[in-house]
């Protein structure tokens, strides 16, 4: 019986080194795509950013009526 488990044990770590070493490429895949996708949202923020600091309601100073058609506009 030990015997027997034994080799169920090195056949279920033999499949699981072999699984592994297939997902290799999937899992470089995904991790570019990660990558390109968090560059491009920070691109996306950080122009946000600077359009509401250029552009956004804080930048009217006193003219309440102006702050407020920004932040309806937005």
């Amino acid at each position: 019986m030990e015997e027997t488990w034994k080799r169920w044990q090195m056949l279920w770590l033999h499949e699981i080194k072999v699984v592994s070493k297939r997902m290799e490429p999937v899992k470089l895949r995904f991790k570019n795509i990660t990558i390109e996708e968090r560059d491009k949202f920070r691109k996306q923020i950080l122009a946000f950013v600077k359009r509401y600091f250029a552009a956004g309601p804080g930048t009217v100073a006193a003219d309440l009526e102006k702050g407020l058609d920004l932040l309806s506009v937005s």
